[in-house]
C-alpha cells in the first residue's frame, strides 16, 4: 500500500470515531469537546486525540471559539466534504457491472 496522508478510508473503523461521529451528525449543532467526552463518559484528552484524527482525514472541521476568559475552545462540526467510506459510493456502478456481466451474449 502507499504511504500517503490519513484519509477517511478506516478512521471510522475504530469504535470511539464511529461513536463520535454519529454523535456530531446526531447533535446537529457544533459541539465543543467537553460537551463530547460528556456524552461519551471519556475524557476530553482522549476525545480530543480521536477528534484530530477525524479532522486530519477529512471527516470533521474545528473552529475556535472565544467564551470569555482563557483559551478559545474547540467546536467540532461534519465536515460538509466528508465521505467517511474514504470514497465516494459505488453501488450503482457496481451493480450495473454485474448486470451486465449477466446478462447473455448473442441471440
Amino acid at each position: 500500500m502507499v504511504d500517503r496522508p490519513r484519509s477517511a478510508y478506516g478512521v471510522l473503523d475504530q469504535p470511539t470515531r464511529a461513536r463520535l461521529f454519529e454523535l456530531l451528525e446526531r447533535l446537529g449543532h457544533p459541539a465543543t469537546t467537553a460537551e463530547l467526552a460528556e456524552k461519551l463518559e471519556m475524557h476530553p484528552n482522549g476525545v480530543r486525540n480521536h477528534l484530530e484524527v477525524m479532522q486530519e482525514a477529512g471527516l470533521i472541521e474545528r473552529r475556535h471559539s472565544r467564551g470569555g476568559r482563557g483559551r478559545p475552545r474547540d467546536e467540532w462540526t461534519i465536515s460538509a466534504a466528508a465521505e467517511p467510506g474514504g470514497r465516494a459510493p459505488t453501488a450503482y456502478a457496481e451493480l450495473a457491472s454485474w448486470l451486465a456481466r449477466a446478462c447473455p451474449t448473442g441471440r
